[in-house]
């Protein structure tokens, strides 16, 4: 079951009542993962999930609405059960299919000072995988005070710890960078030698999105 607390957040991101409207609250379900996991891993937890769905519902297929990150988990999922047919429709919301240019360019060190995503949204998520939400508003706010010169030391600073916590060692961070920047740095940055067993995760996921769109077309047929 869902609380009204959290019926409330999910109308944030998505205004969910009509649909709840048209097709029955009891046929709106809402699934969640691990920010700090692995997306390869939550897809079979999706697979799972939707198996719950199907027996509670009585349907043989459910529909997707993989709303921002929910686009990791999506491109994961349809790599490892495209054959199931389980899927009717996927109708995406700001989903992300290829990753996000604040994530690349962390990874790469380059700061986009002019990107809004950086005072309001960026840091108060990462914070809360850490158990600290508030701090990270407060800091966002701390950040729109500061000179630009005097605000790129701080995000380096801040990069140092959040490399070493996040960026590096959590394959669904990896997933938040792009294709192409995961192709361009990945063997620097993790080699394979060093991190044999998350090295092979974050390949599993950057296979997945290279084929997304042939799996996303294999399933339509």
């Amino acid at each position: 079951s869902v609380s009204e607390d959290q019926m409330n957040w999910f109308r944030v991101m998505l205004p969910i009542d009509p649909l709840c409207d048209a097709i029955g609250k009891d046929h709106v379900y809402f699934f969640t993962f691990n920010l700090a996991g692995d997306p390869m891993e939550s897809a079979k937890e999706l697979d799972e999930y939707i198996q719950m769905v199907k027996k509670e519902t009585g349907h043989d297929q459910v529909d997707f609405l993989p709303v921002s990150l929910g686009g990791t988990i999506l491109t994961a999922y349809v790599e490892q059960f495209k054959d199931k047919n389980d899927v009717r429709r996927i109708v995406n919301a700001v989903a992300v299919l290829n990753g996000t240019n604040i994530i690349d360019d962390f990874y790469k060190r380059e700061w986009n000072l002019d990107d809004e995503f950086i005072y309001n949204e960026f840091l108060p998520i990462i914070m809360e995988e850490s158990g600290d939400k508030d701090m990270g508003y407060l800091i966002s706010i701390a950040l729109r005070i500061l000179p630009k010169d005097v605000l790129y030391s701080t995000l380096t600073s801040f990069y140092d710890v959040l490399y070493n916590t996040m960026l590096l060692k959590i394959p669904q961070f990896w997933a938040m960078c792009s294709k192409e920047t995961y192709a361009q740095i990945i063997d620097s940055v993790l080699p394979k030698d060093k991190y044999p067993v998350l090295r092979a995760k974050t390949d599993a996921f950057q296979q997945a999105r290279i084929n997304l769109e042939s799996n996303l077309k294999y399933m339509k047929e």
